[in-house]
């Protein structure tokens, strides 16, 4: 259930519990996103399958490590919380990541579900981490980039999701 929904200059803003990260998060709905699906896309974030975690554990987890070999490993393990190693069990990931918000556009389809998620992540502190997920699936992890869960994504866009 969303909370002090109200409009800003930009969108509509306001709070909601995830049972995923187990505190109230801020939740942003651009033009066109109704009250309504927003809160079926809370809905659907609140009770993702255990594949869907697993998916975005191992993505999370395959962009720290690319991250960590492009910038340099010793520097980015001294930011994390836990250590991430290619043997680490992916779910430990979750320990260096921070949420920001969730964004809900204006679906392009209304028997879909959409959702973004915004976050803060220990080894990218620059450009953070985005997750966008549509029906049930995991279609974009990496830096955030304001993409959306309605895009085509390829190859070029260093999608961990791939």
């Amino acid at each position: 259930m969303i909370k002090d929904l109200k409009q800003t200059e930009y969108f509509r803003e306001g709070k909601f519990f995830s049972t995923f990260f187990n505190k109230e998060m801020d939740i942003y709905l651009e033009d066109g996103a109704t009250a309504e699906y927003a809160e079926k896309c809370i809905e659907d974030f609140n009770n993702m399958s255990q594949e869907l975690k697993n998916n975005i554990f191992k993505a999370a987890k395959a962009y720290c490590l690319d991250f960590m070999d492009m910038v340099g490993e010793e520097e980015i393990l001294e930011e994390l919380t836990v250590p991430i190693y290619p043997d680490t069990e992916p779910e430990q990931i979750m320990k260096c990541i921070q949420p920001s918000v969730m964004v809900i556009q204006e679906p392009e389809d209304k028997n879909k579900i959409g959702w973004q998620l915004e976050c803060n992540c220990d080894w990218e502190i620059e450009h953070g981490m985005e997750i966008d997920v549509l029906d049930g699936k995991l279609v974009y992890l990496s830096s955030f980039s304001g993409y959306s869960p309605w895009m085509e994504f390829d190859e070029k866009d260093y999608n961990y999701a791939n």
